[in-house]
C-alpha cells in the first residue's frame, strides 16, 4: 500500500520559508551564545561554525556597534540579522498564506 502526499505548491513553499527561518534563528541564536559566553576561535569547530554564519551576518556589520564585556560580547550585527530574517520571512509567509 502506498502512502501519496498531495502537497500543494502553495504550503510547499510555506513549509519551506517556515523550515528556514527556524534553522536560520536556531544558528544565529548559537552564535550570539557562543560569542556571549566567549568561545574562542582557536577551537576548529567554533571556527567553522563562525564562518559558517557569518554569510547570515555580513551584510549587517558596522550598523551599531557591538558590546564587549571581558570574556565575551554581543554582536549587533547577529541581533539585526535575526530580527530582519524573521520581519522578511514572516512577510513571506503571509504573503503566500492570504486566500485569493
Amino acid at each position: 500500500m502506498e502512502v501519496v502526499l498531495s502537497m500543494s505548491l502553495k504550503s510547499s513553499v510555506i513549509w519551506v520559508i517556515s523550515v528556514f527561518l527556524a534553522l536560520l534563528e536556531l544558528i544565529l541564536v548559537l552564535r550570539l551564545f557562543l560569542l556571549a559566553l566567549g568561545a574562542g576561535t582557536g577551537n576548529s569547530l567554533v571556527n567553522n561554525f563562525y564562518y559558517f554564519t557569518y554569510f547570515f551576518v555580513r551584510p549587517f556589520e558596522g550598523i551599531f556597534a557591538d558590546w564587549v564585556w571581558p570574556g565575551g560580547k554581543f554582536e549587533m550585527a547577529t541581533a539585526i540579522a535575526m530580527i530582519l530574517s524573521y520581519i522578511v520571512c514572516k512577510f513571506l509567509l503571509w504573503v503566500l498564506s492570504e486566500k485569493k
